[in-house]
């Protein structure tokens, strides 16, 4: 995850001919919920956006400080025009684009939201000017997810963008100087280990075939044909915060409740053991090791969390 705070620039957007009240609810939901797990919010952030009038200063705000992600959550129904503006400025500034819809249930044989179809409606016509984005369709429950996802996502594009700008560095340096980069190359395979003589012919021979990926494996180990894929890590983060979430939360709902306590703990010790043992498993190192200290690790977060959670809690009882 990214080591500064990870801002998202959150933009409800709604219809006051539905229920403004539950998506008020809805845009209130997911602004705590990413608040709560360190994310800074820009954009209209909890304030519901009901017209293009009102868009004009969240637009002015997301060019003057564009964020690391654009978040257009689609509190209830409403056209695609005010997602295409934000969208199609976000894409030209290189900011990637999440749709969040959420589910609700038909009441009187009216939905009361119907979010799920304004987003289709801002997914087709994103599609057709070519704009990319993901979507989501979610409670306000997995904006933790949410966060974890997307702060694995910034932290390796930007690990992708430097690759990237390495790899044209690179390939500008082999066309204003083929000749010195030949003996760079030359000279590395020498540190090495290999003779002068061998590291001469490995080096031209490699050069031959491909100069920018012998000098990029050689320099920088870097595979211009496997860069680092954001998306992969962003939804594998997305799936390990579920699951992690899913085994206190079942232990909670499923124990008596005199025992809720206890059980939770046991829980997520179990959890935690069982994840040092798979990923020590996974990399062919010592299990004890990994799954003493993830026993560790657990239970001083959890006895530091309840702490402070005890503390909050008594003092604002």
């Amino acid at each position: 995850m990214s080591d500064t705070t990870l801002t998202i620039g959150l933009v409800s957007i709604a219809r006051p001919t539905f229920d403004v009240p539950l998506a008020q609810s809805i845009a209130d939901g997911v602004a705590d919920r990413l608040e709560a797990a360190g994310c800074t919010l820009t954009g209209s952030g909890r304030t519901l956006i009901m017209d293009t009038a009102a868009l004009t200063a969240v637009q002015d705000a997301l060019a003057a400080a564009p964020p690391d992600l654009l978040l257009l959550l689609q509190a209830s129904f409403a056209d695609s025009s005010m997602a295409v503006l934000l969208a199609e400025a976000a894409h030209a500034r290189r900011v990637p684009v999440l749709l969040w819809a959420v589910p609700d249930a038909r009441e009187g044989g009216r939905l009361r939201l119907n979010s799920l179809c304004g987003i289709n409606l801002a997914g087709h016509a994103l599609m057709l000017r070519g704009v990319p984005y993901d979507y989501l369709l979610a409670q306000p429950d997995a904006a933790g997810a949410l966060s974890m996802a997307v702060g694995e996502y910034v932290s390796v594009s930007t690990q992708r963008d430097t690759e990237r700008a390495l790899i044209a560095l690179e390939t500008r340096e082999l066309a204003d100087d083929p000749e010195g980069e030949l003996e760079e190359l030359i000279g590395l395979y020498e540190a090495k280990g290999l003779s002068p003589g061998l590291s001469r012919e490995a080096a031209e021979q490699l050069t031959a075939g491909n100069a920018l990926a012998a000098h990029l494996d050689a320099e920088l180990g870097i595979d211009p044909d496997d860069l680092t894929n954001p998306w992969h890590a962003g939804i594998a983060s997305f799936f390990a915060f579920l699951a992690g979430a899913a085994i206190p939360l079942l232990a909670i709902l499923l124990s008596p409740t005199g025992l809720r306590l206890a059980v939770t703990m046991a829980a997520v010790l179990v959890g935690t053991g069982l994840t040092g043992f798979i990923s020590a498993h996974l990399g062919r190192a010592p299990k004890p090791p990994a799954i003493v200290r993830n026993l560790i690790g657990g239970a001083l977060v959890m006895a530091i969390t309840y702490t402070v959670g005890t503390m909050i809690g008594g003092a604002a009882g």
